[in-house]
């Protein structure tokens, strides 16, 4: 991933928490659409569960969105599914909309 040329380290937001260990990441990526315009994606964001009261994923996403809107997008996108409930709280909270559902496909293999 550090090496496709979208990748932007400015984008790349870690959060460290007191003991030097990860308590939260976000990335940002930058697209450039047919007619020139910029969009943004974020993928992925994280918070350890040990951070979440502290609201660190938040503080991420905040700063990565700020910066993308500061590079001049015009929208930005997240996937993620309606059962990750805290993810798709957050979102909802920042007034991201569903454009579409995005389907799992999964199989099971007993031991």
């Amino acid at each position: 991933m550090l090496n496709l040329p979208e990748y932007q380290p400015d984008l790349d937001i870690v959060v460290e928490a007191p003991d030097g260990s990860l308590a939260a990441f976000c990335i940002g990526w930058m697209i450039k659409d047919n007619h020139g315009e910029l969009h943004g994606q974020i993928e992925p964001l994280g918070c350890h569960p040990n951070f979440h009261q502290l609201a660190l994923g938040r503080v991420a996403l905040c700063e990565v969105l700020d910066r993308l809107l500061n590079k001049g997008v015009k929208s930005i996108w997240v996937e993620t599914d309606n059962y990750r409930n805290t993810a798709f709280r957050l979102y909802r909270t920042f007034d991201f909309d569903v454009v579409r559902e995005v389907f799992i496909f999964r199989k099971d293999f007993c031991k």
